[in-house]
């Protein structure tokens, strides 16, 4: 998907992001695969495993956050807009801006609480938006192909 170039500790690591599904993706570091969990802090880590006893060269970081993997990310994570809104109350709203490419679910739908509903283009990854109650799709927002920004109204959950 995307390659990167990344200095940590003077060290240089090349880093390709191969597939982001939700709250994972997996990454090569190195030539090395990891999984890399996507933390609610909006900042991925990689977490890698423990090099042989007495190896030698470079290794990756124990534990490094991927802030890097995120360009144009302040390292923020998106807050719900407090106050009042002229959103209904289940309404489901973009975390970033991107391109909705699929819509999984229809107006009538019944979801539980981690279903993917729909799947947003950011910065060439596709990240999955799930609902986050459970409950019937009263109405898509959306269309396939609309541009979307942070905070995007994109279904409305009853």
């Amino acid at each position: 998907m995307k390659d990167y170039v990344y200095v940590i500790n003077g060290i240089e690591y090349e880093v390709k992001i191969n597939q982001v599904l939700g709250d994972r993706a997996m990454v090569e570091v190195n030539g090395k695969v990891y999984q890399v969990d996507i933390k609610s802090s909006g900042l991925p880590f990689i977490v890698a495993p423990q090099p042989p006893a007495g190896a030698q060269g470079r290794t990756a970081p124990q534990v490094a956050p991927a802030v890097a993997a995120a360009p144009g990310v302040n390292g923020a994570s998106p807050q719900p807009v407090q106050g009042k809104s002229s959103a209904p109350a289940g309404t489901v709203k973009a975390p970033m801006p991107g391109t909705v490419t699929r819509i999984l679910v229809g107006a009538g739908d019944e979801v539980s609480v981690g279903s993917v509903l729909l799947i947003i283009e950011a910065m060439k990854m596709e990240n999955e938006i799930k609902a986050t109650a459970a409950g019937r799709v009263e109405k898509v927002l959306v269309h396939m192909g609309d541009n979307v920004g942070a905070g995007s109204s994109l279904l409305i959950i009853a």
